[in-house]
């Protein structure tokens, strides 16, 4: 089934896109899954991820953040602004420092050949997560889209089971508990 778009005007004009895959075989509880893409890049890149869990039971949306236009191009950039550095700067300190505030579920999923970040800062930011269910999924051969790679269908239903431990799916599942003492529903 084709992705539903949705389509809403920001105040100053921009489109603010997102596609939602309706589940092929609806879970009870309906689980829901929002991808959000990387820097420099478009949702329409994880639609075959979108699909896969769509196929195993979840709504997913695929945010496209800000389009100035449907045809907006280019969409996947090559270089960024001094000011998106200095911002990505910031954001990355804050992870670090905000890292203690992390009592839920944490799944890492990184590449070992990964070119784009350090693949080697995952473990250490990883052990100073609190949260007593974290875990780190190290493909050793893999670049840094791990949703590209050759085995993108095995990596994903990897992550796949790791959300579906936790979130589980069916109609006698009232209230889960994730990773902490507040319940989930």
């Amino acid at each position: 089934m084709p992705p539903v778009e949705h389509v809403i005007r920001a105040h100053d004009g921009i489109d603010l896109v997102s596609r939602r895959f309706e589940p092929v075989d609806p879970c009870a509880d309906r689980r829901s899954l929002v991808i959000v893409h990387g820097a420099s890049e478009h949702g329409r890149r994880y639609d075959h991820v979108a699909r896969l869990f769509a196929d195993r039971g979840w709504m997913v949306v695929v945010d496209e953040v800000a389009l100035m236009t449907r045809q907006a191009d280019p969409l996947i950039h090559r270089s960024v602004t001094c000011g998106w550095f200095f911002q990505m700067k910031a954001a990355l300190k804050a992870v670090w420092d905000d890292v203690g505030k992390l009592h839920m579920p944490v799944l890492v999923a990184q590449g070992g050949a990964d070119r784009i970040v350090d693949p080697h800062v995952a473990a250490p930011w990883l052990k100073k997560v609190p949260s007593i269910d974290k875990e780190l999924k190290w493909f050793p051969e893999h670049y840094h889209e791990l949703h590209n790679e050759p085995d993108w269908l095995d990596v994903m239903n990897c992550v796949a089971d790791w959300l579906e431990e936790r979130v589980k799916c069916g109609p006698d599942v009232a209230t889960q508990r994730v990773g902490s003492e507040i319940p989930v529903s």
